[in-house]
């Protein structure tokens, strides 16, 4: 039985065919909700023999601003009993539960490919500011939200040039420059 996931079954697909396409290394997912999307990376990696890190809180959205995020400090992304379901679905994955970036390992492997789906601002930062580091030559990260949140809009192209998006179906991603 497949966990739920509220992104369209063809853009789960097209997700899982694009890492598929990178370099060696670990994925990771932050924004985890229901477990969907996690699931389709969890298939491609164990085929591959590459590790998946998910992190989310479970608990709903833990922050916001005012005027920029669509979502306010809430319960509606709440999963309750999500955390067992992913661990039973998922058992080579690792799962970190609490807030991003609180929730970073000291020690994290190089990453292939990071799928960020966490909406807000601040946690779109967070990812950016942390991940992308780890993100090998080749590696990409996916933002699920861009450019459709305004927070999340904000976030990436602070970062990221316009020209250094592309597409996967519906959703935009960036490349790390092979050196």
């Amino acid at each position: 039985m497949m966990l739920p996931s509220i992104v369209a079954p063809a853009q789960l697909a097209a997700n899982a065919r694009l890492a598929a396409t990178t370099p060696p290394g670990d994925f990771a997912e932050i924004g985890v909700f229901h477990g969907g999307s996690a699931e389709m990376l969890y298939r491609v990696a164990r085929v591959q023999h590459r590790g998946l890190h998910l992190f989310d809180t479970f608990t709903g959205t833990p922050c916001s601003i005012d005027g920029l995020d669509k979502h306010k400090v809430d319960a509606e992304f709440a999963a309750p009993g999500a955390e067992a379901r992913i661990r039973a679905a998922m058992p080579e994955a690792r799962l970190y539960v609490g807030v991003y970036p609180d929730t970073h390992p000291i020690a994290m492997p190089k990453l292939a490919f990071v799928h960020c789906d966490c909406d807000q601002y601040e946690s779109y930062i967070a990812v950016i500011t942390r991940m992308w580091s780890l993100v090998v030559p080749g590696g990409v990260l996916l933002f699920d939200d861009y450019p459709y949140l305004a927070g999340a809009k904000r976030a990436v192209e602070e970062h990221f040039a316009s020209a250094d998006l592309k597409l996967c179906l519906q959703r935009y991603f960036v490349v790390k420059p092979r050196e």
